[in-house]
């Protein structure tokens, strides 16, 4: 590009800088705004030049602005043509939302650092970089040589002296760039319910060892031995895996620095410090930098038009708290935008609202420095997120699924959220947000008696209910999870993702103990013939509160069918999860559901903590046949399936059931016992 004009000044913070790029870029992107934000506030009133150098400058920028057509548009500086000691320019915003100026001298070119990607690195300067180093937020910032975009800032180093940065070459985040508008959100659906059909994942059904699984729900439910890793960073790893495949550790080794994306910041306000302290260190294993704040903007300040330098963001939760990470525009073709030159998640196709941001100011930080913003308003939607950034288009907004949390207790509290469509946040949100807001309505540690009323609604489909009792430390846990899990089963499951319209969750919450163990089983006598019945005493004995010691007794009535055969019956009395999990074990095809309305079932059939199962169980070979158990089979049909060659319909049992109840109770109860019963045609 051949230069109209060259005027080299002396920058207050930057060494030189190249005034003809400058007004070539404004010209090329006929941003007016952004003329005003820096030429008057930043720009000029830096230079120190005389007044008539000043008004020189003034009028040739003026004349290109009233030519527009010298140049059509933005030229891409190729990263064959840097060569070490070039020096260019970058755009980013440092406070409020006018767009500031950084020097760029390049060190050198970094080849193949990912398959056809390069990155080339050099040296910011001006503004608050001197103090501050790299600062997380700048992620995008679009960097110019000769006045044409060489790409964005979007790699760094941890606690390091200077302001070194790494270029994503814009060639590569055209391609992101490129793909707005095209596909569906690979998401749970966030304009409209998709059911895609996938093959089964080897996690659908696991193994006795590894604990059994529906579509990698766990069914057993926390132990009482397990109580201490409850709210754990391991136990939050393990609430969350759709978020933990996403993981990507910024932490510095040992062993020295590492090279890594600048990081980008995750602001959240309104979750309170506790819940804020137990959350961050998952957010940082997936690469963001938490950053707690105490409220959100005014609402008063107006949005910026998204051009190169401006600061753009993804509310990930909006309402009673909020959730959003942002960055730098990049780069603007029409309503498309690209931005950060990094993945958030490298999720591919989404549908996540885009919002404007504003820069409080920055924050120099030994370690790493970041902007403090917040939101101003939603201004589109971020439809890609890759490995060379993300990109969206301005205009409107993808829908978010309301959560509404209603909580009954010694302060009774109703808390309003939104949540934004995702495979992993949307499931990851609610455990955060019912965390939250049992400790806003009263307490965090301690005792605590939760009772769970949730309903997830499925468009198209029905309501998904949850009912369940909680006590102990870690109830608020325990019943945040347990909701959670429903939600990421429903987003990740292998018939398609569910398109959840609504998450409505009723908690109760008193601040005492109401665990209890089962003591022990009576029988009235330990053999009956067929057709007869057999009574059962079920002791169970609180161990907190006012029957603190005290035995309860529950009877118990079981009929035994009079086809079932002489010999041997196992009694088998457990808390309802110890049940459900062995009848898994025992059963492995009910824990296969073939399509979404067998999984919907197998969800709300999930047993209640304050259940105690009784169980007959005779030792003889049974099958399932898709989901459901079949409880009395011809020995000769059994020999006949055993000889097919088909499987997958139909599984084998070990052993089956031949009389079952369920006895409800007021406590959380644990505990399991066995006891063997003689069927005899001459018993009385």
């Amino acid at each position: 590009m051949s230069r109209p004009f060259l005027v080299s000044v002396r920058l207050r913070g930057l060494k030189y800088y190249d005034l003809c790029g400058f007004a070539a870029r404004a010209i090329a992107t006929r941003s007016r705004r952004h003329w005003q934000a820096v030429f008057h506030t930043e720009f000029l009133q830096q230079v120190r030049v005389n007044l008539t150098i000043r008004l020189i400058v003034q009028a040739l920028f003026a004349a290109f602005l009233c030519h527009p057509g010298s140049l059509a548009a933005e030229e891409f500086f190729p990263v064959d043509a840097v060569r070490r000691g070039m020096r260019g320019y970058g755009l980013t915003v440092f406070q409020g939302t006018a767009i500031d100026t950084f020097g760029f001298e390049v060190l050198g070119v970094e080849r193949g650092r990912q398959p056809q990607q390069d990155t080339v690195w050099g040296l910011m300067s001006g503004g608050p970089l001197a103090e501050s180093g790299p600062v997380a937020g700048m992620s995008g910032s679009p960097v110019y040589l000769e006045g044409k975009l060489l790409g964005a800032v979007a790699h760094g180093f941890s606690a390091v002296k200077k302001p070194y940065a790494g270029v994503t070459p814009i060639r590569n985040m055209l391609e992101v760039l490129d793909r707005v508008g095209d596909g569906e959100a690979s998401d749970a659906g966030a304009f409209e319910s998709n059911i895609r059909e996938r093959p089964p994942r080897p996690t659908d059904v696991a193994g006795a060892a590894e604990g059994l699984k529906i579509e990698g729900l766990k069914i057993e439910d926390l132990r009482i031995e397990d109580l201490d890793s409850v709210g754990s960073l391991e136990w939050m790893r393990n609430e969350l895996p759709a978020l933990g495949a996403r993981r990507r550790s910024v932490r510095i080794p040992v062993a020295g620095i590492v090279l890594e994306p600048l990081a980008t910041p995750l602001m959240v306000s309104g979750m309170g410090s506790e819940t804020f302290a137990l959350i961050s260190p998952v957010l940082s294993e997936m690469g963001f930098m938490p950053l707690e704040a105490r409220g959100t903007s005014s609402g008063l300040k107006a949005s910026p038009v998204l051009e190169p330098g401006a600061m753009v963001g993804v509310q990930l939760v909006r309402g009673d708290w909020n959730v959003l990470s942002y960055g730098t525009v990049t780069h603007r073709q029409g309503d498309r935008i690209v931005a950060f030159g990094h993945p958030m998640f490298s999720t591919g196709q989404i549908e996540w609202p885009m919002i404007t941001v504003d820069v409080h100011f920055v924050v120099a930080n030994l370690l790493r420095s970041f902007k403090l913003c917040s939101a101003i308003e939603t201004i589109g939607t971020v439809t890609q997120d890759r490995a060379a950034g993300v990109a969206g288009i301005v205009g409107p907004s993808p829908s978010m699924i309301p959560v509404t949390i209603a909580i009954d207790g010694l302060e009774p509290r109703d808390f309003r959220y939104e949540v934004v469509r995702d495979k992993g946040w949307t499931s990851a949100a609610t455990l955060f947000s019912i965390i939250g807001s049992i400790s806003s309505a009263g307490k965090r540690s301690g005792d605590h008696t939760v009772r769970l009323n949730a309903q997830v609604g499925i468009a198209g489909e029905r309501v998904v209910r949850e009912q369940n009792l909680f006590s102990g430390p870690a109830a608020p846990f325990q019943a945040a999870a347990a909701v959670s899990r429903i939600v990421s089963v429903l987003l990740n499951n292998r018939f398609g993702a569910a398109h959840v319209d609504k998450i409505d969750i009723q908690l109760a919450l008193e601040e005492r103990n109401s665990e209890a163990v089962i003591e022990g089983v009576r029988v009235l006598k330990k053999a009956t013939k067929p057709g007869g019945r057999i009574d059962i005493a079920v002791l169970v004995r609180p161990i907190s509160g006012e029957l603190n010691g005290e035995i309860i007794r529950h009877m118990v009535s079981l009929e035994i069918p009079q086809s079932t055969p002489e010999g041997q019956l196992e009694l088998r009395v457990a808390d309802a999860r110890s049940a459900h999990a062995s009848r898994y074990k025992r059963a492995p095809g009910i824990g296969r559901p073939r399509d979404m309305s067998q999984l919907l079932d197998a969800l709300e059939t999930s047993p209640g903590n304050n259940q105690i199962t009784v169980d007959l169980l005779l030792r003889r070979p049974g099958v399932t046949v898709g989901a459901t158990e079949m409880a009395s089979v011809p020995g000769s049909m059994l020999s006949v399936m055993r000889s097919s060659r088909h499987s997958g319909e139909t599984m084998f049992t070990q052993g089956t059931v031949v009389s079952t109840q369920t006895l409800a109770t007021d406590y959380v109860v644990k505990g399991h016992w066995q006891l063997p019963i003689t069927v005899d045609r001459r018993a009385r």
